[in-house]
């Protein structure tokens, strides 16, 4: 369904309709992690420019942040109505912008959330680590691409629909 290569090009990682995510040695072929916890074929994948972290976004609207060190999910995000079909880091990586079939942009603050320890978090009563931080609604385009420009200028594209 998806592919995405890691920054340093030594990995790959796909996303399928067996609702998992697979990370792949480019030089040996192996599968070297398996990422379980989608409920739904994974559409979307996006890497940290920092290569410590993964997005994946499922044809339900669920997207999960992945430790690739641990290959543990961070936290679900949970704000699309319909399918994930584009995800996008921002230059520096303290953003992530998410694309729908719903017609909405979503940003999401991954810098404080991924540097929460679950200890803390737990003590403090916060149980949304990952925050939305702003939704932007189209008139009425599902979001198929999504990119950040060197500048960090988020562009969105996607196909007009005309309702009846």
């Amino acid at each position: 369904m998806c592919v995405q290569w890691h920054i340093n090009c030594n990995y790959i990682a796909t996303g399928s309709s067996d609702k998992t995510v697979r990370l792949w040695d480019v030089q040996s072929g192996e599968c070297v992690r398996i990422f379980i916890g989608h409920r739904s074929m994974v559409l979307s994948l996006a890497m940290s420019p920092d290569g410590q972290y993964m997005a994946s976004g499922d044809e339900d609207g669920t997207i999960m942040m992945w430790d690739l060190s641990s290959g543990r999910c961070v936290m679900p995000l949970m704000g699309h109505m319909s399918c994930v079909w584009s995800l996008a880091f921002s230059c520096e990586g303290s953003l992530l912008a998410s694309g729908s079939a719903d017609s909405t942009v979503k940003l999401w603050d991954v810098t404080t959330s991924t540097k929460v320890p679950r200890s803390e978090e737990n003590k403090s009563g916060n149980t949304s680590r990952l925050r939305s931080l702003k939704t932007l609604p189209t008139k009425s385009t599902p979001v198929y691409s999504l990119r950040f420009s060197r500048r960090n200028l988020l562009f969105a594209a996607g196909a007009l629909s005309k309702s009846g």
